[in-house]
């Protein structure tokens, strides 16, 4: 978006704004993960979870980034 729209377009400000929510969520996730390593692993639904989740923050990035 940023090839085509100025730096005020409100669909860029909203993509900006959804994709930094995202990593903030990812770099949670990232610290939470490294924090259990004495509790345990992550359950298999949580791994799960977090794929769906790490996928949708990729996908998110790239389709900002065009």
């Amino acid at each position: 978006m940023r090839a085509f729209a100025t730096g005020q377009n409100p669909d860029l400000k909203q993509a900006q704004h959804e994709l930094d929510a995202m990593k903030q969520e990812l770099a949670k996730m990232e610290g939470t993960s490294s924090g259990r390593d004495n509790a345990g692993s992550l359950g298999k639904a949580d791994g799960m979870d977090n794929l769906r989740l790490l996928r949708d923050v990729k996908y998110f990035e790239t389709i900002f980034e065009l």
